[in-house]
């Protein structure tokens, strides 16, 4: 959960989910998803509480707002912004699913939602791990307000859809992404024992306390 300002925009609190069956990673039956829900109700308690279903929220799959033509930005972001927020499905550029889903804890950081996911399939996708695998780990870069990719990962000329996913070295279920402060200020981005540098621009200070017992 995050708190989100946007330019000309009333604040509201972003909650970012994925769905996925943890003791059951092999599934490649239930199709599993993304979520971003708003909440605009931030300074005071709801006067009532109305259930969110995935038919309120606009899918974002096809990364229409990032990727679209003028008129199909247009809409979609006209569709979100009476949305109570998005999802994306964990399908594959062809529509094909093959058991993406997330078993671990999102995490929000400077308006960037990182979600770790699992694909029971052993895609190697880095030749140079000599690790075994057991089945593929990816971690998305989304951009909570709207579900489009936060860095160009394929390096095309845009930010396309499949911008959003990065694959992991390491196979097996990956765990919640973390983010940490090196030694000279650099945020780097941690899941599991695989580190880099983080591929976000982050405006992060170092902030100390200390306790007085009295």
């Amino acid at each position: 959960m995050a708190l989100i300002i946007e330019n000309g925009q009333a604040p509201y609190l972003s909650v970012v989910a994925a769905s996925g069956y943890r003791a059951h990673p092999l599934n490649q039956i239930i199709q599993d998803r993304m979520y971003m829900m708003r909440m605009d109700a931030i300074f005071n308690a709801p006067s009532a509480y109305t259930t969110i279903t995935e038919a309120d929220l606009f899918d974002t799959t096809n990364n229409a707002i990032g990727e679209g033509s003028t008129a199909q930005k247009a809409a979609a972001l006209t569709s979100l912004s009476t949305a109570d927020g998005w999802y994306i499905t964990f399908n594959e550029l062809n529509g094909t699913f093959i058991g993406e889903k997330a078993l671990a804890e999102p995490l929000i950081i400077g308006g960037v939602g990182l979600v770790t996911t699992y694909v029971p399939e052993d895609l190697n996708p880095n030749a140079a791990s000599c690790v075994p695998k057991a089945g593929t780990g990816a971690i998305y870069y989304v951009n909570v307000t709207d579900g489009t990719p936060t860095y160009n990962i394929s390096g095309t000329v845009d930010k396309t859809r499949e911008d959003r996913k990065e694959y992991l070295k390491r196979g097996g279920i990956p765990p919640s992404p973390s983010v940490i402060i090196t030694e000279g200020g650099t945020p780097t981005l941690c899941v599991g024992t695989q580190c880099a540098k983080a591929k976000m621009s982050l405006d992060l200070e170092k902030m100390y306390w200390y306790e007085v017992e009295q």
